[in-house]
């Protein structure tokens, strides 16, 4: 993990606390999520300070999720037998997508803990970023809809929870585990969409410079800035990828099993589907939720690199020198060699196409769950 004793400097974490805007954006849902013992980290005013492991924010993060795994542990040997005396087929699937759901609360410490520090660097990266070009570039907007969202999400949760605990008769402790992992599953999407968004912006109006000014003046500069965006839009699925690619991995499995039942259901002219109706919305749902996450960061990637090459190469080049088309040759080099990619911790290139695969797929697994179900 990167953690390093507060006392020696080790690593790419700023010295002292970050002044700017992107940080003070972001920080509510860091927060919420170091209470959730998603993120554990320490900001202080002399700066951050990754943890030892007598430190209090690692001894509160390993109480709180050892006492997230009891409590994980106790639904779901609650759920498996509610499934062993379970009659109804519908209640079963609603059974089986909740013990899926679960999957996520046991591999924490692989999905966010050990990239507690890649986060740290990607606040100071954007530190550095809007110190350089403060007068160039917008300033962060979202910090408003970071608040709302923060606070309609838990409302939400508690309405999902109230609809299980009816529905399916989990008890109120083991509809506890549920809220806290809907809502950090909630910020960490509100964290995904509006980092991505502030990229956009930045890499937009980067564009309107380039398309102004033209590539002549202060090329270095513009060269150096887009590089920083493009770290800055690669940085980001390196950090929180891996915990964004586990939720929509979760969420596809429950979308799976869900739309096994309601097509099993048909197929068996059952009169009337109690839970699987729901179930059935929910899972169309789960769909517009991973279009919204996959077309994010898609256009990231067009406006930092596929727009910006193009607005580059429409350049007028005969009113340019040797010295500018060579500035401008090594910038469009930059662009091809390092080009501003999101992805899921490196393991899978996030945009569109990525939707398609999940169709496909899913078509694929239930003609397979059918025909196992035949035989």
């Amino acid at each position: 993990m990167a953690w390093v004793d507060g006392t020696q400097w080790t690593g790419g974490f700023p010295r002292k606390r970050p002044s700017n805007s992107y940080y003070k954006q972001i920080r509510p849902i860091l927060v919420l999520l170091r209470i959730l013992g998603r993120f554990p980290y320490s900001m202080s005013a002399d700066g951050v300070k990754p943890f030892r492991m007598t430190s209090a924010p690692a001894i509160y993060t390993i109480f709180f999720y050892t006492a997230c795994c009891c409590l994980s542990v106790k639904t779901t040997i609650s759920l498996i037998t509610m499934l062993k005396d379970s009659q109804n087929y519908d209640h079963s699937l609603q059974i089986l997508m909740l013990m899926t759901y679960l999957i996520q609360n046991f591999v924490i410490p692989i999905t966010y803990w050990q990239k507690s520090g890649q986060i740290l660097e990607y606040i100071a990266l954007w530190s550095k970023f809007e110190s350089e070009y403060t007068k160039e570039f917008n300033q962060l907007s979202c910090h408003r809809w970071i608040n709302y969202g923060a606070i309609i999400s838990l409302p939400i949760g508690f309405l999902y929870c109230f609809r299980i605990y009816l529905q399916v008769g989990v008890g109120l402790s083991n509809c506890l585990m549920f809220l806290l992992m809907i809502y950090a599953s909630d910020l960490l999407t509100l964290l995904w969409m509006t980092t991505l968004y502030e990229v956009r912006q930045q890499a937009r109006k980067l564009c309107q410079i380039v398309s102004k000014e033209g590539i002549g003046k202060e090329t270095q500069r513009k060269r150096y800035c887009w590089l920083m965006i493009s770290r800055l839009t690669s940085s980001f699925g390196d950090a929180i990828g891996l915990a964004t690619g586990g939720l929509l991995t979760s969420l596809f499995f429950s979308f799976l099993i869900g739309w096994y039942g309601r097509l099993t259901s048909f197929m068996n002219r059952i009169k009337r589907a109690e839970y699987v109706w729901w179930e059935f919305a929910e899972s169309s749902t789960i769909y517009v939720f991973f279009f919204f996450m996959l077309d994010s960061a898609e256009r990231t990637t067009i406006e930092a690199g596929t727009k910006f090459s193009s607005i580059v190469l429409n350049l007028k080049h005969s009113k340019m020198d040797k010295e500018t088309l060579n500035d401008m040759s090594l910038l469009l080099s930059c662009i091809s060699t390092c080009p501003p990619i999101v992805t899921f911790a490196g393991f899978v290139e996030v945009n569109r196409t990525l939707l398609t695969t999940l169709v496909s797929n899913s078509v694929t697994y239930l003609v397979m769950l059918f025909q196992y179900r035949r035989e």
